[in-house]
């Protein structure tokens, strides 16, 4: 039974049948595993939760020909381990064997550890998280399965953008310049010229209600010009100069 008192899902076991049967039980989650591998895997040895309290496993293989350990660690209880895959086969002759196992969790992928080759295997990335082990092991990891308890795991959304801001699409001539159309919530627009005698223009997104004690010479909806510096002003500010 699980620790929820209702039944999980069991799964596998992948890989070969040397070795002695091993069942770690069923826990509230994982919350990381120690892995000795080289040619293949040479152990695991699973560290759980049990409704707060911290359990060890046995460890199941054998930590004198590992010429590495390594250990995953998740950031529990926000991650959980949803999916395990890997690699089993023979190493020199010797009987089918754990070669290599990458964890996936709903937050970041761990491995490969060991070798990656063989037959391959995997639990598929579904609706539930891993809550325990299960396998075969002797002077290796002979073999690997899982509990399963089914959880709502959420999708993160995509992160949002503002909105682009709109270019003006209209525009007109005067006096030999091309001047975009101001609506009544902007008044002032700006003709640039560039060494092609082109011009770019652009309307400015201030509204007039920004001024509050506009100058004498405001003349609402009156597009005026003046250059200064090779910049053609078209606003409501200015007077022909």
């Amino acid at each position: 039974m699980s620790a929820n008192g209702k039944s999980p899902i069991v799964v596998g076991p992948w890989g070969g049948t040397g070795g002695y049967p091993w069942d770690d039980g069923v826990y509230s989650t994982v919350c990381q595993i120690m892995i000795t591998h080289g040619a293949a895997v040479d152990s695991i040895r699973i560290q759980y939760d049990l409704k707060g309290h911290s359990v060890w496993s046995q460890t199941h293989g054998s930590t004198e020909d590992g010429s590495e350990t390594d250990k995953v660690k998740l950031d529990v209880p926000g991650e959980i381990l949803l999916s395990v895959s890997g690699y089993y086969g023979s190493v020199c002759g010797s009987p089918v064997i754990i070669r290599s196992l990458t964890f996936q969790s709903n937050r970041s992928k761990y491995g490969p550890f060991g070798t990656e080759d063989g037959t391959p295997f995997s639990l598929p990335v579904s609706s539930g998280k891993i809550i325990g082990f299960h396998g075969r092991s002797g002077s290796y990891l002979n073999s690997i399965g899982f509990y399963l308890k089914q959880v709502h795991v959420p999708i993160p959304s995509p992160p949002s953008y503002p909105a682009s801001p709109q270019l003006p699409t209209s525009a007109y001539s005067r006096n030999g310049y091309t001047v975009t159309e101001v609506d009544d919530e902007h008044d002032m627009a700006l003709a640039v010229r560039d060494r092609a005698d082109g011009y770019a223009v652009y309307g400015a997104g201030y509204p007039k209600q920004q001024y509050a004690h506009p100058s004498p010479d405001y003349h609402d909806g009156s597009i005026m010009n003046k250059v200064w510096c090779g910049v053609t002003c078209f606003c409501t500010l200015c007077k022909y100069v």
